[in-house]
């Protein structure tokens, strides 16, 4: 999503669901709820982990969550039980200046250190990869990556769907999610992740075939 839709959702906006081939919970979630603009998206496993912690984290402090709660909310401080009690949007460039601070401090991004006397403002200086919208190009590139259907794949990005698709193309939200399921795989950062799903999909078939074998020395004992 666009990380100027980030502030405005709120816990209603997010519904755990259920991938269809691994029965593992991620999290659906409505963007732009009430506008013209609205249409859902869905997250990672390892997403919806993090989403999870994070809430625990603010009810451990004190905080009373509710559907109207933000998802996400400002910083505050855990020793100030007026301002966790009092749930504060958290703002766009927030996040932004934020995602900067992380990306530096993991080295994936340049520091920049102007020149004495400079007046050039640090958000004016350009960068390769756009530090909110560079999560939507890789989100797409792994979309197409993972051979998604180019209408389900708009859709899933919010995009609106070219010429008269819009009038022609429906689609259910369970469609949605089986093709966004595809790219999984591809959108998961953590290769712990991947790894552990090889191991429970051979672990699968490790347990079918071995039924398989089982099966035909019983039909050996039968014809011997």
């Amino acid at each position: 999503m666009r990380i100027g839709a980030i502030p405005s959702l709120r816990l209603r906006n997010i519904e755990k669901v259920t991938t269809e081939s691994t029965m593992i919970a991620i999290y659906k979630i409505t963007i732009y709820e009430g506008f013209k603009e609205e249409y859902i998206t869905f997250t990672t496993p390892e997403c919806t982990i993090a989403v999870d912690n994070y809430l625990r984290f603010r009810e451990s402090k004190g905080e009373k969550l509710t559907r109207d709660s933000f998802l996400i909310r400002e910083q505050f401080n855990v020793r100030d039980q007026f301002a966790i009690s009092k749930c504060k949007e958290v703002k766009a460039n927030t996040l932004t200046r934020k995602l900067i601070d992380l990306a530096e401090r993991a080295g994936t991004r340049q520091k920049e250190v102007l020149e004495a006397g400079s007046n050039k403002h640090r958000a004016t200086i350009r960068k390769d990869i756009p530090i909110a919208h560079g999560f939507r190009k890789f989100f797409t590139t792994q979309l197409v990556e993972a051979d998604l259907k180019t209408e389900l794949r708009w859709l899933l990005e919010g995009h609106n769907l070219k010429g008269n698709d819009s009038n022609y193309i429906r689609t259910t939200e369970k469609r949605l999610q089986e093709e966004y399921e595809k790219a999984i795989d591809n959108l998961t950062i953590n290769e712990e992740n991947r790894l552990k799903k090889k191991v429970e999909t051979l672990t699968i078939e490790k347990s079918r075939l071995d039924k398989i074998e089982e099966k035909m020395r019983r039909i050996e004992k039968i014809y011997r």
